[in-house]
């Protein structure tokens, strides 16, 4: 009889299906890509192929030292380095800048005594070749670099480096904006006007993360120091954030699909009152009519619930691959289809319970009424009415808005959160996709039309800052590799990063200053607002910083957002860094233009007088990092609009 009663309400049925399959889907396919990154990270990031922390430095005796003192001896299980040089001037591909954050050549003669990097090519000797390098996936897909192609290191002299070599690496799983270039040590030795840097692999004994930060935070000249949970941590970040709001939308979505399934039984119980009232004059007694309904929309629901959690695999799957691009090993693991069961046996014990408490009503229903009920109901719904006697199109309009307010209002929650969400998910796509071209409002990068690289002299400033095309130009360096301390925080070390600029002018850099005002003096800097409330400071407060071993006390004129580093930036002005390091050359500048159509003709202007800077529309390095991060977030916002459009409608 069950049967006959859902083939009698295919259309609602098949409605009821609909909702409680997008449900499934995109419940399973939040939970189960978040544990499953979480899994990943953990299978992959391993103490056999990551070390319990890098360590980037500039000049290698200081650490040196350290790793050798008896104190960190004991500490230290063994390490392993290369040596390298710091590159301080434009790489180029096929005439456009590769450059990234931070730029490090670094001289091996055997990688397999390094053993963090793979290569993909077997067939490839030990070692790069003088004349040769070898760089990572994470820069060479983006860049479209295949073996065989050259690379420019833009010297005087340009040193022209064939790739014969690409190799992956756990120490950068994505395109973070640094991953060093491998060449051999004859190569290496030949660079003479570089400072000395150096790759360090380390592990300790009885590893935890916060024992491996506190080891090395009064080593100076750090350029990055990055644990193993570092690492994993910024495999997961944004899947998490973004899978922990997919989790809460879907909820919110299930719970409208059960309020709508309450109304939908209510409204087909009092169309079967007298029926309900018949069987039980019969005999059937209220648990069997009970079982009569709730056969159907179990049967259906369990049916929409399972289809829906697993044909969310293969999402899973896509935005598993998309997210791990240049780790090798992801795929679905039994942690999916564990996730998969228990959301589909979750969903069916709330749908079950969902039923069972609509269904009650059933019990209230005795034969005499059910039968007696249509007799009386024509006068109660007259006298329901909000307009007595209504005659006019309008008030009779007014009265079956009213007479189905509950309905109404059921459509309207629904329309809304559906609408509310599908715009949330849609402004996260398009904050993700625009997030290139408002650079400054994310990242505090000053906005740009043009972008240019290399040491930017006094005379090369002057000319760009003439040049007729050219509406405003500022320089400086985002994340500078200076290592920069707070003065009773030495802890913030491993997390600090600091920007200069020449200008911080709202009109030519498009940097909010949130609170305060801009630095003009030698001794102010900016703070991130995550910054100034982990230390407990305010704006116009004092604080001691420690850079290039010279403390100062400065005043914090202001604050910013971002969200680089975690919000864990300073600011200062070109002068103030001068100030402490004399011979300080900005390697980047950030160029707006009065019209864009000018672009080819500038570039050919500065790249024809300096040849050895690099004139680009982007900065490579920002723009692959953008470009990964987008990758997944579009994904997922995509895939949750559709669904909650198609559930509104």
């Amino acid at each position: 009889m069950w049967i006959k009663k859902m083939k009698h309400k295919k259309l609602q049925m098949f409605l009821i299906g609909l909702l409680l399959f997008a449900s499934a889907l995109t419940l399973n396919m939040c939970i189960s890509f978040t544990v499953e990154m979480i899994i990943f990270s953990q299978n992959v990031i391993t103490e056999e192929n990551c070390p319990d922390s890098y360590l980037i430095t500039i000049g290698t005796n200081e650490l040196d030292k350290l790793l050798t003192n008896v104190e960190y001896s004991n500490e230290v299980e063994n390490s392993r380095t290369l040596s390298g040089k710091t590159i301080t001037v434009p790489v180029k591909y096929n005439e456009k800048d590769i450059s990234m954050y931070y730029d490090m050549l670094l001289g091996t003669d055997n990688y397999e005594n390094f053993s963090y990097i793979q290569l993909l090519d077997n067939n490839v000797s030990v070692a790069p070749k003088d004349g040769e390098v070898w760089i990572s996936e994470t820069i060479a897909v983006p860049s479209g670099i295949k073996k065989g192609d050259v690379i420019s290191v833009c010297y005087d002299t340009p040193l022209n480096l064939k790739v014969s070599g690409i190799y992956r690496s756990t120490c950068f799983p994505k395109a973070l904006g640094y991953a060093p270039m491998l060449v051999s040590n004859n190569q290496l030795n030949e660079i003479d006007n570089e400072t000395p840097s150096a790759f360090f692999a380390v592990n300790i004994k009885n590893y935890s993360n916060e024992k491996m930060k506190s080891l090395f935070n009064e080593t100076s000249y750090f350029v990055l120091n990055r644990t193993r949970d570092d690492v994993k941590m910024s495999i997961i970040e944004y899947s998490g954030i973004l899978g922990t709001i997919g989790i809460v939308a879907t909820v919110l979505l299930f719970i409208v699909t059960m309020i709508i399934l309450g109304y939908i039984i209510n409204n087909n119980i009092i169309r079967e009152y007298k029926n309900i009232g018949i069987y039980k004059s019969l005999g059937f007694t209220s648990k069997s009519i009970i079982l009569l309904y709730l056969k159907g929309y179990l049967f259906i629901g369990a049916i929409a619930i399972t289809l829906g959690a697993f044909l969310s695999l293969p999402f899973i799957k896509g935005m598993g691959k998309v997210s791990t691009e240049y780790i090798e090993g992801f795929s679905l693991s039994i942690a999916t289809v564990l996730c998969s069961v228990c959301s589909i046996l979750a969903l069916i014990l709330l749908l079950w319970t969902g039923l069972i408490r609509a269904l009650l009503k059933i019990k209230s229903i005795s034969p005499v009424e059910a039968i007696t009920v249509g007799a009386t109901s024509s006068k109660n719904k007259l006298s329901k009415s909000l307009l007595k006697n209504a005659k006019k199109p309008m008030s009779m309009a007014i009265n079956e808005i009213f007479k189905y307010r509950f309905s109404n209002f059921l459509m309207i929650i629904t329309i809304l959160t559906c609408m509310y969400l599908a715009m949330l998910f849609g402004m996260i796509w398009y904050s993700s996709m625009t997030m290139l071209s408002n650079t400054n409002l994310w990242f505090c990068l000053p906005k740009n039309d043009v972008y240019i690289s290399g040491n930017l002299t006094e005379e090369i400033y002057k000319y760009v800052g003439e040049n007729e095309y050219v509406k405003s130009i500022v320089y400086g360096d985002f994340s500078y590799v200076e290592e920069i301390k707070v003065v009773g925080h030495e802890e913030l070390v491993n997390y600090l990063r600091f920007d200069t600029y020449n200008d911080f002018s709202y009109e030519n850099t498009g940097i909010k200053i949130i609170e305060g005002r801009e630095p003009t003096e030698i001794n102010e800097v900016l703070l991130g607002e995550e910054l100034i409330s982990l230390l407990k400071l305010n704006v116009g407060d004092t604080i001691q910083l420690k850079l290039n071993n010279v403390s100062r006390v400065y005043e914090i004129c202001g604050s910013f957002q971002t969200v680089a580093d975690q919000g864990l930036k300073i600011m200062m002005s070109t002068k103030t860094v001068k100030d402490i390091i004399p011979d300080y050359v900005p390697k980047r500048g950030y160029i707006q233009l009065y019209d864009m159509n000018k672009y080819e003709l500038l570039k050919k202007q500065i790249e024809d007088k300096f040849p050895n800077i690099v004139v680009d529309k982007k900065w490579s390095a920002m723009e692959i990092s953008i470009q990964t991060t987008q990758a997944m977030l579009n994904s997922l916002s995509m895939v949750l609009i559709v669904v909650l459009l198609v559930f509104a409608v």
